[in-house]
């Protein structure tokens, strides 16, 4: 159980220590503009500002709220105070202040999501004919990893994808060891799953005034500008001393160098830019996400990549 709760806070807490940022990115919807939109035609946090979601609320519908209410659902409200002072709390230098405060709606979403959790764990106990005032999030989600299962086509998937990094080892004598590491990837893929339609599942508004507020600082970084720069991007999160992401860097250059006027290509050292690791749900590296000119996800891999099959992912998009 423990696991699960380790795992869900990691999905949804930033790190403690965040870095400042650099650079400068307006939102992609200015304050009037998301009034507006929300007020003709509800519109979701993602489809606004794409990317400033940790996951939990991308889906969740943005609209008026009372001046200080960062978003509500049903009982359930969280004020812009009680996010300022989870940053007071915790920022222990100026450095770490501005990239909290650069990850406001992220915070936001943290306090939000635990009742959230409660609330579905709540009626996921009735439904099952369970003692509701011991239904927990974590025997809910234990409920979710233990309807996963994995195939041998999930294993030869896996085994194919990273057939660069066996060493020359066949699918057979390697079949029964990728097991267990194919079911945790599965299991942590429906956790994600189920986390990031939370927002959807349940009926929550957040402020679009205060997403106006703190969309611009959130995308100040080199991946929120890649993402919106017209061209499609390919982006790997890594760290020094990682095998595997040491094997990545000079692929990295050389795409680059190759790529210049095509595409973004973006290496986040995770080190030193926490705030955008934990945003992306980053637990493991390296991990490479690709997206389209519009900015949309349509790759993601976690491991060593090749250049190679790079490549072929780019290609995929017109990118030769």
């Amino acid at each position: 159980m423990n696991s699960l709760r380790s795992r869900l806070s990691t999905a949804i807490l930033f790190a403690a220590a965040l870095t400042s940022l650099t650079g400068g990115c307006r939102a992609t919807e200015s304050r009037a503009d998301a009034t507006a939109a929300a007020t003709t035609q509800p519109k979701t946090v993602e489809e606004l500002y794409m990317g400033l979601s940790s996951g939990p609320l991308a889906h969740a519908v943005v609209g008026d709220l009372p001046e200080g209410t960062a978003l509500q659902s049903g009982d359930l409200t969280v004020t812009r105070d009680q996010v300022d002072a989870f940053i007071e709390e915790r920022a222990t230098t100026p450095e770490a202040k501005t990239g909290f405060e650069a990850e406001a709606f992220v915070i936001a979403e943290q306090l939000a999501v635990e009742p959230l959790l409660e609330r579905e764990a709540k009626q996921w106990a009735e439904e099952s004919d369970q003692d509701v005032g011991g239904a927990s999030i974590d025997a809910h989600l234990q409920s979710i990893v233990e309807a996963v299962i994995v195939t041998d086509e999930d294993l030869r998937a896996f085994y194919d994808t990273n057939r660069e990094m066996i060493d020359g080892a066949s699918f057979e004598d390697l079949k029964e060891q990728l097991r267990p590491v194919v079911l945790r990837e599965k299991q942590g893929e429906a956790l994600d799953a189920h986390i990031s339609w939370l927002g959807e599942r349940q009926e929550v508004l957040v402020s679009a005034d205060f997403l106006a507020e703190v969309a611009p600082k959130a995308f100040d970084n080199v991946l929120d500008q890649a993402r919106r720069s017209g061209k499609p991007t390919f982006v790997d999160f890594g760290s020094e001393g990682c095998q595997a992401c040491d094997m990545m860097a000079p692929i990295i250059e050389e795409l680059k160098t190759e790529l210049r006027d095509r595409v973004n290509v973006v290496l986040i050292q995770v080190g030193e830019e926490q705030h955008l690791a934990a945003r992306y749900g980053i637990r493991s590296i390296p991990v490479q996400y690709i997206y389209d000119a519009e900015g949309r996800e349509v790759f993601m891999h976690v491991g060593f990549l090749g250049k190679e099959a790079i490549r072929e992912q780019l290609a995929a998009l017109g990118v030769e």
